[in-house]
């Protein structure tokens, strides 16, 4: 599973990730499952993956913005 996740990070040419429940945290949202947000993410034609050095974050090509739209559909 590590090394399965550490591939599929590296596959996405991006810098940093986010972290969903600082995400959460800040903008008052509940925490969405994180393979839901993944799964939104690359049905809208995205890379996204979970990081190998945090549970609680995803690496993707999207935008804030985009995350952020993903987050109030999920309400």
């Amino acid at each position: 599973y590590f090394i399965k996740t550490i591939y599929e990070e590296s596959m996405i040419e991006t810098c940093g990730f986010y972290d969903i429940h600082a995400l959460a945290k800040k903008y008052k949202f509940m925490v969405p499952k994180i393979d839901t947000i993944i799964e939104k993410l690359k049905s809208k034609e995205h890379y996204a993956s979970r990081t190998h050095y945090t549970r609680t974050g995803i690496r993707t090509d999207a935008g804030f913005e985009e995350i952020m739209n993903i987050f109030r559909n999920l309400l």
